[in-house]
């Protein structure tokens, strides 16, 4: 076969996945045409131009729908089932290219989830046949993708590690860690280890930044900045999940990153529907000003409703104390906007803070 790049993709955005290559090979000067099938899962353009050409001129990280952006060299329809391993062997032996390591794959699909058994037993089987012929090598610079759109059609790609992404199918595997407070964190990890390089990580998530996270509850996303000792500054009408207050990651507490006083920042303290009120059926003096009630003062919308109809007041001011004003009567909650007034003020605080320290500390 001419020269062409095999991408994958999710199922159903083949026709975004080939507009979009074909549009960045335009813009490197590769002409070529994309062809796919729906629902398929990946998308074949063949061009006229060498594979230096392909692999220089299309990067997997400029590209949006496409998991994975491979070169391919070869393309075997109608295989044998009961051997599948000599026409592939024969081209590898014309190509004459050893590879560090072999990955079988199939679509990311309804149909090709059920190649996945052939994929690891043949990819087994594949590799003591490579081994055996001497074409494995753990110093070359490339890997082998060998991908079954169906069991008796196979693509043979070959991929620069360094330039292409690095997880089987082009999807990276994440485990859901138990401290996390809900499922959302893993979207904004594969976020950034899809769309960053490890320089961009490295340049923007450094310890001791300050983020602001807005919409934060119940802390999904504020999870994985915090656990990357990422100062955040996080903002909601709902409240934060308390674990968050006692994770730690390594040896250090989540305390020493994140100052909790709503005094000095927003933190990890949820922000209600109006005041809340403290134990004693006292609004907490430090919180009224601000709007905002930590972890540990959240009660129920009825609890707070009940202490605010028997008048709570918040406690006698001290010469120490700012922002309040003594027996100040406790607020009622707002109607119809679900504290939407609180929410924009203490976002806009949080916000006018960072913008008020110094540049270098950003």
């Amino acid at each position: 076969m001419s020269s062409a790049l095999l991408l994958y993709c999710r199922a159903g955005f083949e026709n975004e996945s080939a507009q979009e290559i074909e549009a960045s090979a335009h813009a490197a000067g590769i002409a070529g045409k994309a062809r796919f099938d729906g629902g398929a899962a990946f998308v074949v353009f063949a061009a006229d131009a060498a594979e230096s050409a392909l692999r220089d001129g299309v990067r997997w990280r400029e590209l949006v729908f496409a998991r994975q952006c491979l070169v391919a060299f070869a393309h075997l329809p109608k295989l044998a089932r009961n051997d599948r391993a000599t026409p592939i062997l024969a081209a590898l032996r014309e190509r004459g290219e050893n590879f560090r390591e072999i990955w079988a794959e199939a679509p990311d699909s309804d149909a090709g989830k059920q190649l996945a058994p052939l994929c690891k037993s043949f990819g087994n089987a594949l590799v003591g046949a490579l081994k055996k012929a001497q074409l494995l090598d753990a110093r070359a610079p490339g890997r082998l993708h060998v991908f079954f759109p169906q069991g008796d059609e196979v693509y043979l790609c070959t991929a620069d590690p360094e330039i292409c992404a690095p997880w089987p199918q082009g999807i990276p595997r994440l485990k859901f860690p138990r401290e996390a407070p809900s499922r959302s964190t893993l979207k904004l990890e594969e976020a950034f280890l899809t769309l960053l390089d490890d320089g961009e990580r490295a340049r923007w998530l450094k310890a001791g930044m300050t983020a602001v996270d807005l919409g934060a509850a119940p802390g999904g996303w504020t999870y994985q900045l915090v656990r990357r000792s990422i100062r955040v500054v996080a903002v909601d009408n709902g409240p934060m999940d308390r674990t968050l207050l006692e994770f730690r990651a390594g040896t250090t507490s989540a305390r020493g990153w994140l100052p909790l006083s709503t005094r000095e920042t927003c933190g990890l303290a949820g922000l209600r529907h109006g005041r809340a009120t403290a134990p004693r059926r006292r609004v907490d003096r430090t919180l009224a000003a601000t709007g905002l009630v930590p972890p540990r003062y959240l009660q129920s919308e009825t609890a707070d409703e009940k202490a605010l109809r028997r008048g709570a007041a918040m406690p006698r001011a001290r010469a120490r104390d700012r922002g309040y004003r003594a027996r100040q009567a406790a607020l009622s909650r707002p109607r119809g906007n679900h504290g939407f007034r609180g929410f924009r003020r203490a976002a806009a605080k949080a916000l006018n803070r960072l913008m008020a320290q110094p540049r270098n500390s950003l």
